[in-house]
């Protein structure tokens, strides 16, 4: 972990009037990295993500809906307004509706090499929004995936660590 600090720091670090910065993710429960990055005066800052890991093996647990929603992927076009303002609301909880831009961004989103459109699931609450979403990313030749974005109306914070 040290060497791949010092490559990220010499090329992935963005200069600020403060001098270098770079933003490092820690998954709190190893603290052998969290002890490397606070001798490398790295330190605790904050950012909306929420990252998990599990392995493959076993059943995922049907997790019960409340009544009325479904949850499926996302549809057409037609659809992608409710998605962008879904994340939108989960993503800027306190910035006021009139800094919303639109929803064409996400047709960006939807161009990259490894998007799915059946991998992208919304949650329908019982009045037609969509109430949650998720895209899974999935690469076959890595046999990898992640899950991202995850968002609802409550957003779950983690510890991002940046060295100043």
């Amino acid at each position: 972990m040290e060497d791949i600090l010092g490559v990220a720091e010499r090329h992935l670090s963005k200069q600020t009037d403060s001098g270098p910065r770079l933003n490092v993710w820690a998954n709190e429960p190893h603290t052998g990295p969290l002890e490397i990055l606070k001798t490398r005066e790295y330190s605790p800052g904050f950012a909306l993500e929420y990252k998990r890991r599990r392995h493959m093996e076993g059943q995922v647990e049907d997790v019960p809906r409340k009544d009325g929603h479904v949850v499926r992927a996302l549809g057409d076009i037609e659809e992608l307004p409710a998605r962008s303002w879904a994340s939108w609301a989960a993503f800027h909880p306190n910035n006021p509706d009139a800094d919303y831009r639109g929803w064409e961004w996400y047709r960006y989103v939807q161009r990259c090499p490894l998007y799915r459109r059946d991998l992208d699931i919304v949650a329908i609450s019982p009045n037609g929004c969509v109430a949650s979403f998720c895209a899974a990313w999935f690469d076959a030749a890595a046999r990898t995936g992640a899950f991202e974005p995850v968002g609802t109306d409550k957003i779950i914070g983690a510890t991002a660590w940046v060295r100043l």
